[in-house]
């Protein structure tokens, strides 16, 4: 607990440091790492891990409302680990899930759907062969189809796949692609009107490079190239242009060996346009980027001595705009970035799910955030083409798994926004007091809701949430005289 209360006051001392401030505010959850985060109708959906108390991983699917207040939060676990990385939102119809499950023998590329309540509909896993370690990266959907993309790795080799599924889960087609050196690991794919773009990283006679390749609806390759200096490119992420693509990563290419971030842009057949190389002393690596008009924003981490995650952003023609940078006294790792009505981020802060909103490089509600002198350089790039092996392959069948799911009680604070500190009684994490904290703690009480977080709602502090609590939050809410009220 004491070790507890000396980080809360850590990160409340670095929220009040600093003058430059970019932050509307910081939520840290017992959700130990979030991995992606998806709009839907009704808020914004964020898939995590966390270890059950038998060490084993399992996979947290938590619902926020648009005020970013917990709705629900459900754990999907089994007897092995399971991680999952990407969820694709369905509309009416639920979403669907992708990843990996662990057993004894060999890892397994592992999708359920779920329905709008996070209830499980099925649940199917699928391996490329006994000694494969396969994991699934990324789920789209087209016409009747689901398209599943990931990697299946040997101690030899390492291809990316594409499985394409019915919407129940069966095997319609699977497709291998590999390099000619036989280890090529796909990290990002996108949609595109005509089949699709996947991108990731391959081995070249430097170390390795980017790779990328368009392929039809079919599967089949239309082109594919890889791009590379003369040390070691590592592309995590890319994004689609009117006019072409961008790519991003990390290079030891440059003058600083312990690695860069670096941005490529790409005109729509895949020829070079222009490459930076942006950061400072010690290793930095661009994780995602997206465009906002002529403006390409570009999220990622850093090991500087004053900052973990940095937001940088630069024109369409490859100049530098700023670089803002964000610190805490714990190690921070990107997860996602969704671009809506304001950037949110989700991510791992230590061993705590991190979740970070703000709204544009000029406002300042946090204090948590501070201008970060990067310099960007050109960096000699070299294109070619890359052949890639296309396999099809006819023995990929479905694996039935058991997945269960219960609901989770997530507890979750917020930093830097009016008022820096959880405040006792504020249920709905307002930073006020309300009738509507008062009804929220009812429906605890009552067990309709398992939302509430028992260091904030338990206002008489017996070390439990029930109606006494909601009843005097509802007095305190109306100007009464308050019997019993303990701090935080």
């Amino acid at each position: 607990m004491r070790k507890g209360q000396l980080l809360l006051l850590a990160l409340l001392l670095l929220c009040c440091s600093v003058s430059q401030v970019l932050a509307a505010w910081v939520k840290y959850s017992s959700v130990e790492e979030w991995r992606d985060i998806v709009s839907v109708a009704s808020g914004y959906l964020v898939l995590g891990s966390l270890h059950t108390d038998t060490g084993q991983k399992a996979i947290t699917l938590t619902l926020f409302d648009k005020e970013y207040r917990i709705v629900w939060t459900k754990k999907y676990q089994t007897d092995v680990s399971v991680e999952a990385v990407n969820i694709l939102p369905q509309g009416d119809d639920g979403y669907l899930i992708v990843g990996q499950i662990d057993t004894e023998q060999e890892s397994l590329a592992l999708v359920f759907k779920v329905d709008n309540s996070g209830n499980i509909e099925w649940q199917k896993a699928y391996s490329f062969g006994e000694e494969a370690n396969t994991l699934a990266l990324k789920a789209l959907k087209r016409d009747f189809s689901y398209f599943i993309f990931g990697n299946s790795c040997t101690e030899e080799s390492c291809s990316a796949f594409l499985l394409e599924l019915s919407l129940e889960g069966e095997v319609k087609s699977a497709r291998l692609y590999q390099s000619p050196e036989n280890f090529n690991v796909l990290e990002e794919v996108q949609i595109l009107e005509n089949g699709f773009l996947i991108a990731g990283k391959v081995v070249s006679s430097n170390g390795l490079d980017f790779w990328l390749a368009e392929i039809d609806q079919e599967g089949q390759v239309s082109w594919s190239k890889s791009y590379g200096g003369e040390d070691t490119e590592l592309l995590n992420d890319m994004a689609i242009l009117p006019d072409g693509l961008l790519l991003v990563g990390e290079t030891t290419s440059g003058e600083d060996d312990q690695g860069d971030a670096l941005i490529v842009k790409l005109n729509t057949r895949g020829d070079l346009l222009w490459h930076r190389i942006f950061g400072h002393e010690g290793p930095d690596r661009a994780q995602k980027v997206f465009p906002q008009g002529e403006i390409y924003v570009v999220v990622g981490e850093t090991n500087s001595a004053s900052a973990d995650l940095f937001w940088s952003s630069f024109t369409s023609q490859g100049a530098l705009l700023q670089t803002i940078s964000f610190s805490s006294p714990e190690d921070e790792h990107v997860g996602e970035v969704l671009p809506d009505k304001e950037l949110l981020l989700v991510g791992q802060s230590g061993t705590q799910g991190l979740f970070l909103s703000f709204s544009n490089l000029s406002e300042s509600d946090c204090t948590s955030f501070n201008a970060l002198e990067f310099s960007a350089q050109s960096l000699t790039v070299f294109q070619q083409d890359l052949p890639l092996q296309n396999t099809v392959l006819s023995a990929v069948s479905p694996k039935e798994t058991n997945l269960t799911v219960i609901s989770q009680a997530l507890s979750l604070k917020t930093l830097c926004m009016d008022e820096v500190s959880p405040m006792k009684g504020d249920a709905s994490q307002d930073q006020k007091i309300d009738v509507i904290d008062a009804l929220l703690v009812a429906r605890c009480a009552l067990g309709l809701s398992e939302t509430c977080v028992v260091s904030i709602t338990d206002v008489n502090c017996d070390e439990k949430v029930n109606v006494i609590d909601a009843l005097l939050i509802a007095r305190k809410a109306l100007l009464l005289d308050v019997p019993s009220w303990c701090s935080l």
